[in-house]
């Protein structure tokens, strides 16, 4: 019998459980979501128009930033110098530290 690739098949697969995880190995978390802190927060609920404080103030000495887009990135307005700054939605609610005004009161 060859060693076709209908056998190398067989063999880089024998050793899988029927889950997928490798026999005799310890199931180990890898990647980008390893030690992501999951379920023990709740997301924050942001709107265009929002002012929200975060933990670091900008370079010029603010802590207010208005929210202009959100999506997968939020995309947040200095309220006094102006400057835009786009962040991750997971960053940026790691950052937040409370909304100050909603938008539309």
């Amino acid at each position: 019998m060859g060693y076709g690739p209908h056998r190398r098949a067989a063999r880089v697969f024998a050793f899988h459980t029927a889950e997928g995880v490798p026999a005799g190995r310890g199931y180990r978390v890898s990647g980008p979501w390893r030690g992501r802190r999951s379920g023990l927060s709740e997301p924050v609920q942001v709107k265009v128009g929002d002012e929200v404080e975060l933990r670091k103030p900008h370079a010029c000495g603010a802590n207010r930033w208005a929210v202009v887009r959100t999506g997968v990135d939020v995309r947040v307005r200095c309220t006094d110098c102006g400057r835009h700054v786009l962040m991750p939605r997971p960053q940026f609610e790691k950052a937040v530290r409370k909304v100050l005004r909603v938008a539309g009161r």
